[in-house]
């Protein structure tokens, strides 16, 4: 038996490349999200492996922030320039 997960329509946008999107517009540093991910995993201890989980690990959040990066950073940077 396999489980599947099946995530609302649109949550992975929201949540890997909207809600940066969206911080870096409004002046938030996009960068801190390493940080918040990496400080919720260690706070997390026991969590169940992300294929149990309805959410992505900590460590597959880390690695979407950083991969979109170079797509958001031109927008902070032209928000502190506001």
């Amino acid at each position: 038996m396999s489980a599947m997960r099946v995530l609302p329509e649109g949550w992975v946008e929201r949540n890997c490349g909207g809600a940066p999107l969206l911080a870096a517009r409004a002046g938030y540093d996009p960068r801190a999200g390493v940080t918040l991910w990496q400080k919720m995993g260690a706070a997390s201890k026991g969590a169940p492996p992300q294929f149990l989980s309805t959410h992505p690990s900590g460590k597959t959040r880390i690695a979407d922030i950083e991969r979109n990066l170079p797509k958001v950073m031109p927008l902070y940077e032209a928000s502190q320039k506001r």
